[in-house]
This record gives structure tokens, sequence and C-alpha cells, in this order.
């Protein structure tokens, strides 16, 4: 979960929100968004869900949550409303010994190799041990959107 606001210089190519990266090369989870306004969220890079193009705009501060958990069809939230999004089933989740990136991605952990960062600004970012239910993810956006008109 996390606040984002896109630069108004534009779009980045898979610019990374929040990338979760475990000690292997195939235990990842990244939040990221791409040149025409899509976000994607991948686990495990062939598990892959995708809103449709231009739901994210440059310059506009936007709530943006994916739940996701082990077994479960990952779920993308944009200013406390589901979105409807393409791709995988459910899922298998990182390991708890990943690491958090936010804003980039960090490669080859523990390496220092960061990658694909995020232009714009990114604000009360957050990874939960649960799923969170609609519910709390609207309260989580009604309660920050006064900060980020």
């Amino acid at each position: 979960e996390c606040w984002a606001k896109p630069s108004a210089t534009g779009l980045a190519a898979n610019s990374r929100l929040i990338s979760i990266n475990s000690d292997t090369t195939t235990g990842y989870l990244i939040i990221s968004l791409r040149t025409t306004g899509e976000l994607r969220c991948y686990v495990n890079d062939s598990n892959r869900v995708n809103t449709a193009a231009g739901v994210i705009t440059v310059s506009n501060w936007f709530h943006i949550v994916m739940t996701a958990g082990t077994g479960v069809v990952p779920l993308i939230y944009v200013n406390g409303a589901l979105v409807p999004s393409a791709g995988a089933g459910a899922l298998a989740y990182p390991q708890s010994n990943s690491q958090i990136a936010v804003g980039a991605t960090i490669y080859n952990p523990p390496g220092p190799s960061i990658a694909q960062p995020f232009n714009g600004d990114i604000d009360t970012a957050r990874v939960y041990e649960r799923i969170l239910s609609p519910a709390e993810v609207l309260m989580n956006y009604n309660a920050g959107r006064a900060a980020h008109p």
C-alpha cells in the first residue's frame, strides 16, 4: 500500500513503487507503474496482474493497494476502489526473509544493485503480514485523502 504521485516529467517504464525481493532469484513481489499509466503487480515474474492503461496519471496523488497472499488471487485498488485487472490466478508469495524497497528494485539481495526508480513522490508506504479487507482499504484511503489532495 502506498500513496504515489508520478512526476509531471512523465512515467518511466516499469518504475517500481514497492519491491519485495527474497534471497533467491524467483522470490519477489513488485508493484510497478508503466508508461501507459497501467499498474502491474508481479509475483515471481511469470505471475502478473495488470490494470488498464490510464488508471494512473501524472501530477496527481493516488492511493494504491495490492492485496495478495499464498493461494489468493491478487486484487488492485486505486483510491479506495477495486480496479478491474487481468492476469494471474492464485499466487505463491515471497518468503519472510525478503528485502523491501520503496521507489526502486533491489536486485540480487543483499547486493547493492538498485534499478527502475520511480519518478515522483511516494508517501506512507506500508506492507502488511495479512490481506486487507475492502473496508480497510477504503478506510486507509479516506484517512490519507486530506494529506494528498
